[in-house]
């Protein structure tokens, strides 16, 4: 008994100490501030990887390479293609989660005493008068292989593995919508940063020349050469020339800093540009009828899309819950070993089939399904209103890139003018008819209206990209992993040439009506403008084309794509000042 009673009080011991030890390794815990040489070893590691792989600039950047730069390079737009691949790696994970489950368990059990047991007459009651019996041993190992599988398990995930294959394409999608607003903030970029670079010059030597007759204007009004206030109206115009010019310079300073980081490109990098400063004729696309845009719109808008998955993730779920409240239907069976030297048969197989149900689930079949049925109405709901959204922002968009085209032609016309009253202020100027006060007004003024120039010409492309996006067009990369920045270079420049030139358009118009020709479970195509009224199921069945950027290759299901159609031929650039 005194052997037993030390053993005991040894393990209590042991028990005390083991517990203590996790107790105040759990109180040890204490918030750290990350020091400082470790954070230098990840921003250098992290500057790092910004700029690993990177093709270096060589020779002037024009728009096409910049836009194909950002697309391959740019961080964010590489933190929405991960996202992606983070999706498909979800997918794949959710289909292991329906294979049946098979556990491999080994486990050791011990006992300070044996396992001594009396027996008892069940008919009278009374213990037994015989020795006391061991039927297991003190120490033993037990090995067992188990497969089981339950119907629900299975249902649940294979309702799960669907939803998953829609969030995959939510992330396609919003990917695309990613690189949308990527190139609609490059184009405004890259002209920005050209019209400083084109202006640079004429913008220090302006404001040189506006300071040195401001010095001039203060001297003569210090030594009473002429009356004072004709020097303070020459003063005053001066310094409201110089005002104008500090803002044009203010406006172009950071433009080459907002290119470099959309381009990823050192920003201290600097980047000569080659801009086509001039305007081809009026884009055909342009002249396309709004209702096409919109019908093209209804199809491809990444935004109208997402909400068409939303709905079928929210009629997955209703199935899934549903499915919570059936019974459940489980199997396990597998081999078990054991080293207990009282087990007579110490290698067997075991199985087993069960049938369960929860009653209480009945109670709740009707709130359910409610629930469930209002997060569907909920989605479709999201649908019809972004569906109208689209709708009204291909509308604006159109109406923004035409007004763009006439405050550029406008601007075209005002710098023209400008240049050429600045060309005569500067004969009169040599000839000594007006004042350097005068000169520097005419010199300002044809400044700002360059600048103005270059603005129209950038708010025109950046509109003319808003509406590529809200009918959502991009360049049809195959795999920006793997495909090179010439070959992006390549798909970007025909991109935007078929864009301007509406055969984007038209092609799109033809893949639509040859989708809906296949349909076969909607009874009338989506029509152009639609009713507040129409069943917006309808748009369900239509079957459109779409990439999947992460794993090089098409989810389309069309079965003969329409030929895309020729480059259109460039048309004569417009003369230049």
């Amino acid at each position: 008994m005194s052997g037993w009673f030390v053993v005991s009080r040894n393990h209590l011991r042991l028990s005390i100490v083991v517990f203590s030890a996790a107790v105040l390794a759990g109180c040890a815990v204490e918030p750290t501030v990350i020091d400082r040489e470790a954070m230098s070893v990840d921003l250098i590691e992290d500057r790092r990887f910004a700029r690993d792989k990177m093709q270096p600039i060589s020779g002037p950047l024009s728009l096409e390479e910049a836009i194909a730069r950002a697309i391959k390079y740019n961080l964010d737009h590489r933190v929405e293609l991960m996202e992606q691949a983070i999706a498909r790696g979800e997918l794949d994970l959710s289909r292991y989660d329906m294979l049946p489950r098979i556990l491999a368990e080994a486990g050791y059990s011990t006992r300070s005493e044996p396992r001594l047991t009396r027996s008892t007459n069940a008919v009278t009651g009374e213990e037994l008068e015989n020795d006391p019996t061991i039927s297991a041993d003190q120490s033993s190992w037990t090995v067992s292989t188990e497969l089981s599988w339950s119907l629900l398990d299975f249902g649940a995930s294979y309702y799960q593995a669907h939803q998953n294959a829609d969030r995959l394409m939510i992330a396609s999608e919003r990917r695309r919508r990613a690189m949308h607003v990527l190139i609609m903030d490059v184009q405004t970029a890259y002209w920005r940063a050209a019209s400083a670079q084109a202006l640079e010059n004429q913008v220090e030597a302006t404001i040189a020349m506006a300071k040195a007759g401001i010095e001039d204007a203060r001297r003569a009004e210090q030594s009473n050469a002429q009356k004072p206030m004709q020097q303070l109206q020459r003063l005053r115009a001066l310094l409201s020339s110089l005002r104008d010019i500090h803002q044009v310079q203010q406006e172009l300073v950071a433009s080459r800093i907002e290119l470099a980081n959309l381009i990823n490109a050192p920003v201290d990098q600097p980047l000569t540009l080659d801009p086509v400063t001039s305007l081809e004729k009026l884009p055909a696309v342009l002249e396309r009828p709004m209702e096409e845009l919109e019908r093209v719109a209804l199809y491809n808008n990444a935004d109208l899309k997402e909400p068409f998955y939303d709905v079928e993730i929210a009629a997955l779920e209703t199935r899934r819950a549903l499915l919570d409240l059936m019974p459940d239907l489980s199997l396990n069976w597998g081999p078990q070993y054991t080293t207990d030297s009282y087990v007579l048969n110490d290698q067997w197989n075991e199985g087993a089939l069960s049938l369960s149900y929860n009653l209480l689930s009945l109670l709740q079949v009707n709130d359910v399904n409610a629930q469930t049925q209002a997060r569907e109405e909920l989605a479709k709901l999201r649908r019809v209103a972004m569906q109208m959204t689209v709708v009204a922002q291909v509308h604006l968009a159109g109406l923004q890139a035409q007004s763009a085209l006439d405050r550029l032609e406008n601007a075209e016309d005002l710098h023209g003018v400008e240049r050429e009253i600045e060309s005569r202020m500067v004969n009169q100027h040599m000839a000594g008819t007006i004042s350097r006060a005068e000169l520097v007004r005419a010199q300002t003024a044809a400044l700002v209206a360059e600048l103005r120039r270059y603005q129209a010409l950038a708010g025109f492309h950046s509109s003319m990209g808003r509406l590529q996006a809200s009918l959502g067009l991009e360049p049809e990369i195959s795999s920006i992993q793997t495909s090179s920045l010439r070959e992006i270079q390549g798909e970007v420049s025909r991109a935007l040439r078929q864009w301007y030139a509406g055969s984007a358009v038209g092609r799109e118009l033809t893949l639509i009506k040859e989708a809906e020709r296949q349909t076969i479970h909607s009874s009338t195509p989506l029509s152009v403008g639609l009713d507040s009224d129409a069943n917006p199921e309808a748009t369900s069945a239509v079957v459109t084309p779409v990439k999947d950027w992460t794993a090089n290759e098409s989810l389309s299901v069309e079965e003969e794509p329409a030929k895309p159609e020729p480059d259109p031929e460039p048309a004569k650039p417009l003369p230049q000042e």
